[in-house]
């Protein structure tokens, strides 16, 4: 698949409603909202022609301007981040999206860039960046499954079954971006 390399964008998908911790995007972190922390690593990309917060809340929206970030109202029947980014990536002229998970306080702006660094010269329309993994009992953690040719299998927050009896034989954890082409 060619890619344009024309308009990139990095969506970050943000609730209020978390069922662990609610009103988590505008928790306090050393004087800022959580949202506004991953807002403001985004922008530090160097790829990214805008970076924008997708929610269905207006208290997200209000702070994220507060603060001088783009944030869009998505509709509050998206089941996940995915969706509720792909809603924005449909409002916006562009030819790939990045997906940056709304709490990653702590985003290093590098997995951004690489991650699109990555489907670029990939033939893929997506890409999601890994790396080992080896903790049990952690369901905030996106585990990740790949075959012989590092393509994923599937991604789960549950722990991934023993390899004494699945053929898994290496568990990875997912960064929280997702690169996608847009199609």
């Amino acid at each position: 698949m060619a890619k344009k390399n024309n308009r990139i964008i990095g969506v970050i998908p943000s609730r209020y409603s978390s069922t662990r911790l609610p009103g988590k995007p505008l928790k306090d972190i050393s004087g800022m909202p959580m949202i506004v922390h991953v807002l403001k690593r985004a922008q530090l990309s160097h790829v990214l022609d805008e970076v924008l917060v997708a929610t269905d809340d207006q208290r997200i929206c209000d702070v994220v301007e507060q603060y001088g970030g783009t944030a869009m109202q998505t509709s509050k029947e998206h089941d996940n981040g995915i969706v509720r980014a792909h809603e924005v990536s449909e409002k916006i002229p562009c030819d790939i999206v990045v997906i940056i998970n709304g709490d990653e306080a702590l985003l290093n702006p590098n997995q951004i860039d690489a991650g699109v660094a990555a489907l670029k010269k990939s033939d893929a329309p997506v890409s999601l960046l890994f790396n080992d993994y080896h903790k049990k009992n952690s369901p905030s953690d996106f585990k990740v499954v790949v075959n012989t040719k590092k393509e994923i299998m599937y991604i789960t927050r549950s722990d991934i079954p023993s390899d004494a009896r699945t053929s898994v034989k290496k568990v990875y954890k997912a960064y929280h971006v997702m690169t996608f082409t847009k199609r």
